[in-house]
């Protein structure tokens, strides 16, 4: 009988890569000595799915040491931002949330930089409303991406029984003694007042968030706009009037 034949000595098996300890990934892929954090004077909560922890290609723990007042948790829920955070939150109303969703460019029927799409994951390429309020007046809203213009246009029209008021560019007229009389104010910048105000806003906003100030915009105020963008979608998934209040 023949003595059984010995396994043969492969290779020596590669010694396990190291991770570093503050970013938890393998050394050659680390640059912790490259990350200078931020002084934010705003706090960062990332919520990270467990699924996402990839070593090589997460980016979430590397994002949080970005910053110096940063909180990495991982998880699937948690039953309030103060158990998020580890810590009392006294006004959760100051918290606001930057969610970038699931949808994958590759996968949407565009060619364009910008898009909108609907909860649904599809692109929106325009959208209607008419609203009537309790007061009897009524508002109009329309919004497209999708118009073969040769540039980009916003303008907001209010007409009442006393007036009327044009933004971009600016023109109030008012019926006075039975003539239409122009009461337009002299403005210091003429130009694009919607491009002005909406520049306005961001740079009021970044300033709140460099100087950790509250922004004029509230949450509480944003709270009724999302309400009622919620009541948009809804009359058009049910193709009926949708009431509010």
């Amino acid at each position: 009988m023949s003595k059984p034949s010995e396994p043969e000595t492969g290779a020596t098996a590669a010694e396990p890569i190291t991770d570093c300890p503050r970013c938890l990934k393998p050394l050659p892929l680390c640059i912790c000595d490259s990350v200078k954090p931020i002084e934010n004077k705003v706090s960062l909560l990332i919520l990270q799915h467990p699924q996402e922890q990839d070593r090589a290609l997460g980016t979430a723990r590397l994002t949080a040491l970005h910053f110096k007042d940063a909180v990495l948790k991982i998880g699937l829920s948690w039953p309030s931002l103060s158990k998020a955070l580890g810590r009392p939150v006294h006004d959760p109303s100051r918290w606001a949330v930057l969610y970038l969703g699931s949808a994958k460019v590759a996968d949407l029927d565009t060619d364009r930089d910008v898009v909108a799409i609907n909860r649904k994951g599809e692109v929106e390429d325009s959208a209607t409303a008419f609203l009537r309020l309790a007061s009897g007046a009524t508002m109009s809203l329309e919004l497209t991406w999708g118009l073969l213009m040769e540039r980009d246009f916003a303008y907001v029209n209010l007409f009442g029984t006393g007036g009327a008021a044009l933004l971009n560019p600016l023109r109030i007229h008012k019926g006075m003694h039975g003539t239409l009389v122009n009461v337009t104010p002299t403005l210091p910048t003429p130009g694009n007042q919607f491009k002005q105000s909406v520049e306005g806003q961001i740079a009021h906003f970044a300033e709140s968030l460099r100087k950790g100030g509250r922004p004029m915009g509230s949450a509480e105020e944003i709270l009724p706009v999302m309400e009622l963008m919620d009541a948009i979608y809804r009359s058009a998934e049910q193709g009926k009037e949708v009431r509010l209040g």
